[in-house]
């Protein structure tokens, strides 16, 4: 509900999301420069269906998601700079805009899914009973062409509080923990696709390695970046 995209969003599409638009730039992304940015989450939940219990940081959930995003976006060796807004020093300048919105927030039933895991009732609700539901929606717009959307879409998730090796699975009743796995596994997704949309095999870079948060050509903090040099599309 909180897009707005040039058309209707697909739910078959490459982004393999449960729905979105991918217009044909979005596969010619190399080598420009991308800022991701998360909209306050208490102005875009859907307040008529959210079921919050946790007591949480929104401010430091805003951070957080931008980052992740940012670092999985830096891994691909795509674009030349990739920058959050929460950075210490955010890109001045970008090309492209990535931002997000959580839309969707429900906790579901901690107590249930302890005493009724997927596993044990699977025979009759495949995902289990009482799981959270996270809905987020971002879009790709292009700053250099009057804010082209290259890319939107639209993603929910459901966690049943699973697996776990405990002999007790106290992470059931972490409906706010649940609710960030099931993101990081969807912005997962979201990445991986853009990695192959613009024409890259295997796997992304390594996973301890994190985007510039300073950058010294516009006067950051000395040594605490790289200089950033444009990545050149992999031989087909």
């Amino acid at each position: 509900h909180w897009l707005n995209a040039p058309q209707p969003l697909e739910p078959k599409n490459p982004l393999k999301l449960d729905l979105a638009y991918v217009a044909p730039e979005a596969a010619n992304l190399t080598g420009r420069t991308v800022i991701v940015r998360t909209l306050p989450p208490l102005d875009t939940i859907d307040n008529a269906s959210a079921k919050i219990k946790s007591d949480v940081r929104w401010d430091i959930y805003e951070k957080w998601l931008e980052h992740l995003i940012a670092d999985q976006l830096w891994r691909t060796g795509i674009f030349a700079d990739v920058s959050a807004a929460t950075d210490p020093q955010p890109l001045a300048d970008p090309d492209l805009r990535l931002e997000f919105a959580l839309t969707g927030w429900h906790e579901g039933n901690g107590w249930i899914r302890l005493i009724m895991p997927g596993p044990i009732v699977g025979l009759f609700h495949p995902l289990g009973w009482g799981p959270t539901r996270l809905q987020w929606e971002g879009r790709l717009v292009d700053l250099r062409a009057n804010e082209k959307t290259l890319l939107a879409f639209a993603d929910a998730r459901l966690h049943p509080g699973g697996p776990e090796t405990s002999i007790i699975n106290l992470r059931a009743l972490r409906g706010e923990q649940l609710i960030r796995e099931s993101l990081f596994l969807s912005s997962q997704d979201l990445v991986k696709a853009l990695f192959k949309l613009n024409g890259r095999e295997g796997k992304l870079g390594d996973p301890l390695e994190s985007h510039p948060r300073w950058r010294p050509q516009q006067g950051g903090a000395p040594g605490a970046a790289q200089p950033i040099q444009v990545v050149q599309p992999t031989a087909p």
